[in-house]
């Protein structure tokens, strides 16, 4: 009742979403947006595990989400953890990953970015690849932020850097009308 009354009154053109905490709330969301598919985006974000690969949803609601709501989005975000767990494809080179997009782009979407942030090293990379160039992938890369206050207090969680990235690249893909999803999330860079 909640989607259809935001979609009703607002009639957004882009939305992005997140967590889907069992298999009837992926399969309601995706019954709900399915007739909006041709004007609005969807981005979705499928937080399955946590960062320490604790699964937080069941294989069904992992089933929902790769049939019926993967072919309804734009773009799909996973992190490296989540390409594996979707995929099957757990080693992180770009060859692998290359063809954990095309799994990705059989299921339906128009575009994945593999986000890189759990690769060891002082950067993180992140991947786009899209179905007009499913070879050729687009790199994002910017230096990882130490958050000392973490090691100070290990007790707080800090989590969200990737979600505010893919909100933000999805918004001023849409509010700037930036014409292209990579122009998009370079912009975005900034809110990693």
């Amino acid at each position: 009742q909640q989607i259809r009354a935001v979609l009703s009154d607002l009639k957004p053109t882009a939305i992005k979403i997140g967590m889907l905490g069992n298999y009837e709330i992926a399969r309601a969301v995706s019954e709900e947006i399915a007739d909006y598919k041709e004007t609005a985006q969807f981005v979705l974000d499928p937080i399955i595990c946590s960062s320490n690969g604790h699964p937080l949803v069941t294989p069904d609601t992992i089933a929902c989400m790769q049939d019926m709501l993967f072919p309804l989005c734009t773009l799909i975000t996973p992190n490296l953890p989540e390409t594996s767990k979707l995929t099957g494809i757990t080693d992180t080179d770009e060859t692998q990953l290359q063809q954990a997009a095309k799994q990705f782009f059989l299921q339906g979407t128009q575009a994945v970015l593999i986000k890189g942030g759990h690769r060891n090293g002082p950067e993180s990379t992140d991947l786009l690849y899209t179905i007009q160039t499913p070879e050729t992938p687009y790199h994002y890369s910017s230096p990882k932020i130490e958050y000392t206050w973490y090691r100070l207090y290990p007790f707080i969680g800090y989590n969200g850097f990737s979600r505010t990235r893919v909100s933000a690249s999805r918004s001023s893909w849409r509010s700037q009308k930036i014409p292209e999803q990579r122009l998009a999330i370079r912009y975005s860079n900034p809110y990693r």
